[in-house]
């Protein structure tokens, strides 16, 4: 499965666009600041009716596999996005709300990815990071460990990353 980056693939999406499971990927390098770790973060899409929510994924009880977590990240209302980002005069001592309303025109779908690159941009700017929409994470069954393989289409470059849940 190739890599899509997602501010390279907004243009692309429309109405008919299945993102309904999809996972979001933004990868980070490692940082000092605690809550920012290298790998990968997830982000799962569900879509409910004609409303769409982004979850981050989380291990669940038994730290065996992912889950999406209980409160969304990103979540629409008709016409309305909502989500956050973290204000430039302090990144990381504060969040700004943000509230999007659709123009005529504008395609739920593409705004809905646009407020997710602005929240992950918000969230992770302090290390190196590229958003990625990807179709699926596997994991092994019994360890926990999550295994992932991409290829870079623009640099045609293969990869494959592997990391390990957290055992209790």
């Amino acid at each position: 499965m190739a890599k899509q980056y997602l501010n390279d693939e907004i243009a692309n999406v429309t109405a008919d666009t299945e993102l309904d499971g999809k996972l979001l990927v933004v990868e980070t390098k490692n940082f000092t600041f605690p809550h920012v770790n290298s790998g990968n973060h997830f982000y799962q899409i569900k879509k409910v009716d004609a409303e769409y929510a982004i979850y981050p994924m989380v291990l669940n009880a038994d730290s065996t596999d992912y889950e999406p977590a209980l409160e969304p990240a990103i979540l629409t209302s008709g016409d309305d996005i909502f989500f956050y980002v973290r204000r430039d005069l302090a990144p990381y001592m504060d969040k700004k709300f943000q509230q999007k309303t659709l123009k005529d025109g504008e395609v739920k779908e593409q705004v809905l990815l646009a407020a997710f690159s602005a929240f992950a941009h918000s969230i992770y700017s302090m290390g190196n990071y590229n958003i990625l929409l990807t179709d699926e994470v596997s994991f092994k069954s019994g360890d926990g460990a999550a295994t992932s393989t991409t290829s870079t289409t623009k640099a045609t470059t293969t990869s494959t990353t592997t990391s390990t849940a957290a055992q209790p």
